[in-house]
């Protein structure tokens, strides 16, 4: 339950009620405490907070947030005790990350040597492998379209790096291939304040 795992609950004083009532969260650290739709605001550590039906959602700097949606159970106290972003990623966070960054590293490093050895259609199909399997990495659809150029193929270059530009308007190496494939944008305009 990802609930469990971003923050460390504690069960106390449960009801025999039948019909399912209010739950009391008891907050570990100063936490902005958002109910329902309505804004957030400041509670104090220690501070108990009594949910009915709608979800709360706790967050609290440095911390992991939590979203609580309530289920008709009896009533109990839960004491919310929300990880630091260290506990809750740290080392292991980090290993992994570094391993999935060696996996893309060593794959981005065969589509050069692929360029390297003149293979461009090889080097294509692995970049094209590369942005599919992690869409939301930007700097991938760029090496794609730079592969793309190698075949003369401005159109699907262009796209992709339009794809980039609309994410990351200010993008510093999509700005510079867009300008090699030809047709740049002019650069964007920052705003000017006229006294």
């Amino acid at each position: 339950m990802a609930l469990a795992a971003a923050c460390q609950l504690t069960f106390s004083g449960c009801s025999s009620s039948p019909t399912p009532v209010l739950h009391r969260l008891v907050l570990a650290q100063d936490t902005i405490v958002t109910v329902g739709d309505g804004t957030g605001g400041m509670r104090s550590r220690g501070e108990t907070l009594d949910v009915g039906e709608d979800p709360v959602l706790l967050e609290s700097p440095g911390h992991v947030g939590v979203l609580v949606v309530p289920i008709a159970i009896p009533q109990r106290d839960l004491k919310v005790s929300l990880k630091s972003l260290h506990e809750f990623g740290g080392a292991p966070l980090a290993q992994s990350t570094n391993a999935a960054l060696i996996v893309i590293l060593d794959r981005i490093y065969e589509v050069q040597r692929l360029l390297a050895q003149g293979k461009h259609d090889e080097a294509i199909q692995q970049a094209d492998a590369l942005v599919t399997a992690n869409p939301g990495l930007a700097p991938l659809r760029l090496l794609k379209a730079s592969c793309l150029m190698t075949r003369n193929d401005q159109q699907g270059a262009r796209a992709l790096v339009a794809s980039v530009l609309s994410e990351f308007p200010g993008h510093r190496a999509a700005l510079d291939l867009e300008r090699v494939i030809g047709n740049p944008r002019p650069p964007p305009q920052t705003e000017r304040k006229t006294p």
